[in-house]
């Protein structure tokens, strides 16, 4: 008698692994794709909380310009970086920019850290924060990637999403 196993033996396995392996790829992927989504959408509400923050702080200054996720990740908490940091991290008032700063000061002077924002390629675009009020604003997070198939969608302090059908940073009527 032979020991080991036939070559009929061998294929029924692999084949039996592989079609296990094309239910389980798409379902991990997916799954993937939900989490990014989530982190995205807390990472956007970060965001808006800081923004938030930053203009009941510094009594009254915008936030410019947006930022992607990956080159967020990179951005560490630097008060030599911060644009003055005499004054408790605020920076100061730019009458070039009307009274509003880069998104990366909020790196820069602790209202925000990179490890929120750690492998989200993500656009965070806080330009729909013009009516900051007490309960914060909203956060246009787009998806750079294409994979998550969430397209572009708004999210508030609370971590709410808005429909893309509502808003006008997504291209939907901004009603």
């Amino acid at each position: 008698m032979k020991k080991g196993f036939t070559l009929m033996e061998i294929l029924a396995v692999l084949l039996v692994i592989a079609v296990l392996a094309s239910f389980a790829v798409p379902l991990i992927r997916s799954v993937m794709a939900d989490v990014r989504y989530r982190r995205a959408r807390v990472a956007g509400s970060k965001m808006a909380e800081a923004i938030r923050i930053f203009f009941t702080d510094s009594k009254g200054f915008r936030i410019a310009g947006s930022i992607n996720g990956l080159a967020a990740a990179e951005l560490i908490s630097a008060e030599d970086d911060c644009q003055n940091p005499a004054l408790d991290g605020l920076p100061p008032y730019d009458t070039a920019s009307a009274g509003s700063i880069d998104v990366t000061q909020l790196f820069h002077c602790n209202y925000l850290t990179g490890k929120d924002f750690a492998g989200l390629n993500y656009n965070f675009d806080p330009g729909y924060c013009l009516n900051v009020s007490s309960s914060g604003c909203l956060v246009a997070v787009m998806d750079m990637s294409g994979k998550d198939n969430k397209g572009c969608f708004l999210v508030n302090v609370n971590g709410e999403a808005v429909p893309q059908a509502s808003n006008a940073a997504c291209g939907g009527s901004g009603s």
